[in-house]
């Protein structure tokens, strides 16, 4: 176990999960130490040590960054400050972002506002991590609240989001989504409305939904309705999602659960079932199905579960972390404009402007 990782993230903890409501510091501490162990002694444990050295860079010079792509599986990516995501709170697995089989981690996709695009790429440069850090495009309603932050700090207003909770009801409910980011989208937009999602786990089962259903050509709303699992056994981990399974977290939790697989592997499983597999899914099948009745599932309950993880996971499924990445900065949004309104108008797109001035 790397000691300057836990020393880092370690003293993160005693600041931020004394402040934070819902995850208590033990269970913080608890994943910290397996992850570290996961990666000990592999190029991801590296890695982490070159993205602490890039995050105390960015803090150093007030610069936003924030990881948009599978990061936020980590809670050591959470506690450096790179992914602004609480793994924990947000029911994130760190096998999807860290494949113990490879001892490979996923590379990074970082996003920052446009006039930090190229110091932070010198910087990445600098480490040697080019080749596995990249720089996103950051659009412009995605831009706005990190830019209104920059302002309120400036103003020694800066929100602090150890404190603020992401579960606020009316904030995901009526908070104005004119010009939000994933909001301007109206399949997004209507099935928030319909559906009111309470977190940013909730919010990214919509998008990821509404996602797939303009793949398949309809609207969330029938394509939700016609893949709705009819799986008993499974309705614990599909209440998130409106009764769907979309993700492939929960494909992994479900054969972990349910039926007794590691994490590692069931993220293999995902894979062969995204490959049409046939003759590897039919061998999953029945370690499936064994190992849910040896812990005391019905065998015809353990095969229509199993028969909608095959669909699903045949059908395409999502990435819940990239999903919540983005939801966070949707809320974040949302809360900035309830919050500080006047400053969010400041960096709104004119038509904002236009349509509030009618």
């Amino acid at each position: 176990m790397n000691e300057q990782l836990l020393k880092l993230c370690g003293d993160k903890i005693e600041v931020l999960y004394q402040r934070r409501r819902g995850v208590p510091a033990e269970a913080a501490w608890q994943r910290l130490r397996e992850e570290l162990t996961l990666i000990s002694g592999t190029e991801a444990e590296q890695r982490f040590l070159v993205v602490a050295e890039i995050a105390k860079i960015c803090c150093r010079h007030y610069w936003p960054v924030w990881e948009a792509g599978t990061g936020p599986s980590s809670i050591i990516l959470f506690l450096l400050e790179i992914s602004l995501a609480d793994p924990i709170e947000n029911g994130l697995l760190f096998q999807r972002y860290f494949f113990a089989e490879k001892n490979r981690a996923s590379g990074l996709l970082l996003k920052t506002l446009d006039q930090y695009v190229e110091p932070l790429k010198q910087v990445i440069a600098t480490a040697g991590a080019s080749s596995w850090i990249r720089i996103g495009t950051t659009s412009r309603l995605e831009a706005i609240p990190y830019l209104v932050e920059e302002d309120l700090g400036r103003r020694d207003k800066a929100p602090d989001w150890g404190r603020e909770p992401t579960d606020r009801p009316s904030i995901w409910e009526f908070g104005d989504s004119r010009f939000t980011y994933q909001l301007q989208q109206a399949d997004v937009l209507e099935t928030r409305e319909a559906w009111q999602p309470g977190s940013p786990a909730q919010f990214a089962g919509i998008t990821a939904i509404a996602h797939q259903a303009a793949i398949d050509g309809l609207d969330p709303f029938t394509w939700a309705q016609r893949e709705e699992t009819t799986s008993v056994l499974l309705q614990p981990w599909v209440r998130e999602t409106g009764g769907v399974l979309i993700f492939q977290e929960q494909i992994m939790k479900v054969l972990h659960e349910l039926s007794g697989f590691e994490l590692t592997p069931a993220w293999r499983v995902v894979g062969e079932m995204a490959k049409h597999n046939t003759p590897q899914i039919d061998n999953i099948e029945k370690q499936f199905l064994q190992g849910a009745v040896e812990r005391g599932h019905d065998k015809g309950q353990a095969w229509t579960a199993f028969d909608n993880i095959r669909h699903a996971g045949m059908r395409g499924l999502h990435c819940k972390a990239y999903h919540v990445a983005h939801a966070v900065t949707t809320y974040r949004a949302l809360w900035l404009k309830t919050m500080h309104a006047r400053t969010y108008q400041l960096y709104a797109p004119p038509e904002v402007d236009s349509q509030q001035a009618e």
